[in-house]
């Protein structure tokens, strides 16, 4: 199973910056019971999302030539 949370680049400058954008829906399975009277999506999910951002950001900018993986973080 493939968890992509992100949804659409609207820029990128390779070996510079990316920008994305997640749509969050109020149905989303990581919000049931997460403050029910207000959802908050998780933080390890938001930093999976950045990571997954990054990653694609990494591998287009070198071509495909490079996979970035998180590999820690520290601080949560």
């Amino acid at each position: 199973m493939r968890f992509f949370l992100f949804d659409r680049i609207i820029s990128s400058v390779p070996g510079k910056e990316a920008t994305g954008i997640k749509n969050v829906a109020a149905q989303e399975e990581f919000l049931i019971g997460h403050y029910p009277r207000r959802p908050v999506m998780p933080a390890p999910l938001i930093i999976e999302s950045l990571a997954q951002l990054g990653g694609w950001a990494v591998t287009v900018a070198t071509q495909y030539a490079s996979l970035a993986l998180m590999v820690k973080v520290n601080d949560l």
